[in-house]
C-alpha cells in the first residue's frame, strides 16, 4: 500500500477537485492511502455533500492572492505566476510551510500536482517523486525561459527571460529562508517531475512545442445522488447542453440568445441563485441548479456550450459533439481558439450583443465543416479508457 497525496492550487473550477475525486476513490479501492489537499474550501465542501468520500482531505491555508497591474496581459507561466500574486512571499511561505507539514505527516511515496507549481517546485526539490498532471495550461515544455502562451510571438525573448529571472530570484528567496536549494531557473518546476497530460493533442496549447508526448485524455466526472436527469424532446432537431457559470458577465445575454435558438436547451447553470427572479423570463430555456450527469446526458447533444472548462470540453470533442466556448479566464480563451483552429466550434465574447452570440450559435449548429471534424474525434478516440491508462501510470510511479 502507496501514500499518494494529491494538491490542487490554482484554478477555481470543480473540474479540478472532480476528477481527484474519481483517481483518489479508484486508488484507495486498489489499497492505497490517499488524500486530497487544496485550499479551495467550497471545492472540499462541493464533494463532502455530494459524495461520501472513502479517502482523506486536508483544506490548506487560504492565500491572498492580489493581482499585480501589468499594461498587458502575462506572455507566458512565469509572468502568469509573477501576476497573479501566487509568488508573493507571504503567500510563497504558507505554501510552503503546508507543503512541509504535509510532507512530514503523510510521509508520501507520490505527490500529485493538480495546477499546484508551487507543491511541486518544494516536492521535487526535496527529493519525493512528483506528477505533474492536468493539462496542458499548467505543464509548459522545460524551456528556458519558458514558452509563450499562443498569440503572444511579439513578446521577445529577451522580456521573457526578464521576467524568468524575476521570478526566479523570488522563488530562490523563499527557498533558501526554508532551507531548500536554491533553483537555476523556473524551467527546472517542470523538468524535474513527470507530466500526465489529461488532454488530446488537439487542445495543447504547446502542441508543436512539445515533441513526442503522450496524451492520456479526460477523467471521466463522477455521477453524484443529486445529478439532475434530463428528459429531451425527441422531436427536436436541435439539443444543446450547456454548463455555465452564473457569475459570468453578461450572462442574461448569453441566457436570452440561447432563449431565442428554438432548440431544446438545458443548462446547469452553477453559482446562478442571484437569477432565480429573472429566470422565468427564459419560458424556452431548462435551467438546473443541480449538476447533470454529463457522461450521459452528452451522448444526447448536438451542441455543448461552457465557460471553455477543458475537461468537459475533451469530453464533448470525444464524444463528437461540437463545442461553443464563452471564457471567462485565460486558458479558458486557449481553449475557445484552439477549437476554432481545429474546426471543432467557436467561442463567444461574453460582451458580444445578442444578436451576434445567436450568430455564432447558428454558424456552428449548421457547419457541416465542424460536424464531420467532431466525428472524426469521435473515431480517433472511440473505445479509450483514460481512466485506466492514467491509474497505471501512476502505479508505475509508486
Amino acid at each position: 500500500m502507496a501514500k499518494v497525496l494529491f494538491v490542487w492550487e490554482m484554478g477555481g473550477k470543480l473540474g479540478h477537485i472532480l476528477r481527484l475525486h474519481t483517481l483518489a476513490s479508484a486508488l484507495n479501492q486498489l489499497g492505497h492511502n490517499v488524500t486530497i489537499a487544496t485550499p479551495h474550501k467550497y471545492a472540499l465542501q462541493h464533494i463532502q455533500q455530494q459524495f461520501t468520500l472513502p479517502y482523506k482531505t486536508q483544506l490548506l491555508s487560504q492565500r491572498d492572492l492580489k493581482p499585480k497591474h501589468f499594461p498587458r496581459k502575462p506572455a507566458n507561466f512565469s509572468e502568469l505566476l509573477l501576476l497573479s500574486g501566487v509568488v508573493d512571499s507571504a503567500n510563497l511561505a504558507l505554501q510552503i510551510s503546508d507543503t512541509q507539514n504535509l510532507c512530514r505527516t503523510l510521509f508520501p511515496d507520490l505527490v500529485v500536482c493538480d495546477a499546484a507549481p508551487i507543491t511541486q517546485l518544494i516536492t521535487t526539490q526535496a527529493g519525493i517523486a512528483t506528477v505533474n498532471m492536468g493539462d496542458g495550461f499548467f505543464a509548459p515544455p522545460p524551456y528556458s525561459p519558458l514558452p509563450a502562451f499562443p498569440n503572444q510571438n511579439q513578446i521577445t525573448l529577451e522580456v521573457l527571460s526578464q521576467s524568468e529571472h524575476a521570478l526566479t530570484t523570488q522563488l530562490n528567496s523563499s527557498l533558501y529562508n526554508a532551507g531548500y536549494p536554491e533553483i537555476s531557473g523556473v524551467s527546472e518546476i517542470f523538468s524535474k517531475s513527470n507530466n500526465l497530460l489529461l488532454t488530446i493533442e488537439e487542445l495543447d496549447i504547446y502542441q508543436h512545442s512539445r515533441g513526442n508526448t503522450d496524451y492520456f485524455g479526460r477523467i471521466p466526472t463522477p455521477a453524484s445522488p443529486f445529478c439532475v436527469d434530463i428528459t429531451w424532446k425527441p422531436e427536436s432537431k436541435h439539443k444543446i447542453l450547456a454548463y455555465l457559470d452564473g457569475s459570468q458577465p453578461n450572462i442574461e445575454n448569453i441566457l436570452e440568445a440561447l432563449n431565442e435558438m428554438k432548440a431544446d436547451v438545458h443548462i446547469y447553470l452553477y453559482r446562478g441563485e442571484h437569477l432565480t427572479s429573472h429566470i422565468a423570463a427564459y419560458h424556452a430555456l431548462h435551467i438546473y441548479h443541480h449538476p447533470l450527469q454529463l457522461e450521459k446526458e452528452m451522448a444526447n447533444a448536438s451542441l455543448f456550450i461552457s465557460n471553455g472548462g477543458h475537461s468537459t470540453i475533451v469530453h464533448a470533442i470525444t464524444q463528437g459533439v461540437p463545442c461553443i466556448a464563452v471564457p471567462m479566464h485565460q486558458e479558458q480563451f486557449f481553449t475557445a481558439q484552439k477549437l476554432i483552429d481545429n474546426y471543432l466550434g467557436y467561442g463567444i465574447n461574453p460582451y458580444d450583443s445578442v444578436e451576434k452570440m445567436q450568430e455564432r450559435l447558428h454558424q456552428v449548429i449548421s457547419s457541416e465543416k465542424i460536424a464531420n471534424q467532431c466525428q472524426t474525434m469521435k473515431k480517433k478516440y472511440q473505445g479509450r479508457d483514460s481512466l485506466a491508462e492514467t491509474l497505471d501510470y501512476l502505479h508505475g510511479m509508486i
